[in-house]
C-alpha cells in the first residue's frame, strides 16, 4: 500500500536509490575512453577469450578421446553417444564455448557495465542518455551485432573514436552508449 505524499512534495528516495542515482551522475561525469585504452582493453579480452576458449576445447578433447572410452570399457556401458566420443565432444565444446563468448561479453557488460577487460581497465559502459548500465537486448544489439558490423567493414566502424571527439565507435552509436573512463589518471 503506498504512503500519501502531499500535493507538492517529493516523495523521497531510499538510500539505495539516492546512490543508484548520484553513481549515475558521477559516470556520465567522468570522460570518455580514447580509443588507445579501448584497443588495450579489447586486446586483454581476446587473450583472456583464448584461454578459456582453449582450456574448453582441450578439456572436451580430454574427454571425448579418455574418458568417455574409458567408461565404455570399463563399465561396459553401450550407447550411441559412444559410438563416437570425439564428434560428442566437439559439439559439446562448440556450445560452451558460444556460452563463453556470450557470458564473457554480452552478461558481463550487461551485469557489470563491461568486459572483464574493460573492468580491469577502469571502463564502463553505459546509457548516453542517462547513465544506466545497458539492458541484455541492448548489450547484444552492441556486443554482437554492432561489433559484426563495426569490425566487419574493414574495420572502419571500430576506427571510428579515432576520428570522432566523444571518442564512440559505430557500435557504441546503434546502441546508444558510450564507453567511459572511471578509474586511472585523467
Amino acid at each position: 500500500m503506498g504512503s500519501y505524499v502531499p500535493t507538492g512534495r517529493k516523495k523521497r528516495n531510499s538510500i539505495s536509490q539516492a546512490l543508484a542515482e548520484a553513481e549515475r551522475d558521477h559516470l556520465l561525469d567522468c570522460p570518455n575512453a580514447d580509443y588507445f585504452l579501448r584497443a588495450e582493453a579489447l586486446v586483454l579480452d581476446a587473450i583472456l577469450l583464448y584461454l578459456m576458449w582453449k582450456g574448453i576445447h582441450h578439456g572436451c578433447t580430454l574427454i571425448g578421446t579418455q574418458l568417455i572410452p574409458w567408461v565404455h570399457a570399463t563399465l561396459g556401458i553401450q550407447g550411441e553417444f559412444l559410438s563416437s566420443p570425439e564428434t560428442l565432444m566437439a559439439h559439446v565444446a562448440l556450445l560452451l564455448q558460444i556460452g563463453v563468448l556470450f557470458a564473457h561479453l554480452v552478461w558481463s557488460t550487461s551485469c557489470y557495465g563491461g568486459s572483464p577487460g574493460k573492468l580491469l581497465l577502469g571502463l564502463r559502459v553505459i546509457d548516453i542518455a542517462d547513465g544506466r548500465l545497458l539492458d541484455l537486448g541492448r548489450c547484444t544489439l552492441r556486443e554482437i551485432v554492432g561489433k559484426s558490423i563495426s569490425f566487419g567493414a574493414f574495420g572502419f566502424g571500430a576506427l571510428l573514436p579515432l576520428v570522432r571527439e566523444d571518442h564512440r565507435a559505430l557500435h557504441d552509436l546503434m546502441s546508444q552508449s558510450v564507453v567511459k573512463r572511471v578509474h586511472g589518471k585523467p
